[in-house]
This record gives structure tokens, sequence and C-alpha cells, in this order.
């Protein structure tokens, strides 16, 4: 082999060493692994000072969703009549749930709503409540994304 021939010989050869070698890092991340890793990053991370924003449409005006977060039209539904109303609106999103519980806690005193408890158990469950009526707000992590329950009824009154 002359020495033209094992130049290139070598050239060829670290090109394709370097191109391996570099691949190895881009190759995308296999779906269970990445919500294996976004799981244990929601464990892990500290809550975050910066509070979540508010969305621009909201099915009730007096109960806040926070920004990002889309309703599951099908599985949510509402009903109103006079100053009675009865609903249930499921959403989907992504944020930390205990950074949804603090966007919670800070908003819902702004209509109005006075924080009755706070229930932890995996997912979390908060009770507001107000004159005539109550709002349960479910906060479930589930795939990677948070589920997100609002539940709004009349109080019923206790005999």
């Amino acid at each position: 082999m002359n020495n033209k021939n094992k130049y290139l010989f070598v050239i060829i050869g670290v090109v394709l060493l370097a191109l391996l070698a570099s691949g190895c890092t881009t190759l995308p991340e296999s779906r269970e692994r990445a919500r294996i890793r976004e799981e244990t990053e929601e464990e892990v991370l500290p809550i975050l000072p910066v509070p979540l924003k508010m969305a621009s449409s909201l099915k009730f005006e007096d109960i806040p969703v926070p920004h990002g977060f889309k309703i599951d039209q099908h599985d949510s539904f509402a009903f109103q009549t006079g100053s009675t109303r009865l609903g249930v609106l499921k959403y989907k999103g992504n944020a930390a749930a205990d950074r949804i519980v603090a966007f919670y806690k800070e908003q819902m005193p702004v209509y109005n709503w006075d924080l009755i408890n706070i229930i932890e158990y995996g997912r979390r469950m908060l009770t507001f409540e107000r004159a005539q009526e109550i709002c349960i707000i479910t906060i479930e992590p589930t795939r990677g994304r948070v589920s997100l329950v609002i539940a709004v009824s009349p109080r019923s009154e206790a005999k």
C-alpha cells in the first residue's frame, strides 16, 4: 500500500470514528426513558419561585386555570341556570404539581374563594368554598403531564 492510500485510509477511519462517537450522544431518547426522566425530574426539582400565569380564556370567569392548560371538551361539562351552576372541567398541561397548588392558593382568594383543605396522597385535592358554592380542584401527574379537574357545585345545606 503506498503512502497516499495509507493517508486516505487513516482519514476515512478518523472521520468514521468521529461520526460514530458523536452520533451516540445525539440519538433520540426512547419514549419510555423520556417519561421516566420527566417523572423523576418532577419529584426532585425544587418548587420554582416563578408563579404560573393564568390562561387567557376561562370556562368559569371566577375560577382561574394556569396558562398552557388545555380543556378536554369531550370529558368536561358545565351547566348553569340562574344563580346555580354545576360543572366538571378537565384540563391537561405541563407544570409541577406543587406549582399548581401554589397557583390556586394564591389565585382563588382573589375570586373570593376560601381554602378549606388540601389533601395530598400522590394526587392533590384542594377544596374551596364561598357563599353558595364549593369547588374541588384535583391535580394528578400522569405520564409526564398533569391532569387538572375542576368540579363546581352548589353547597348542600346541612340539617
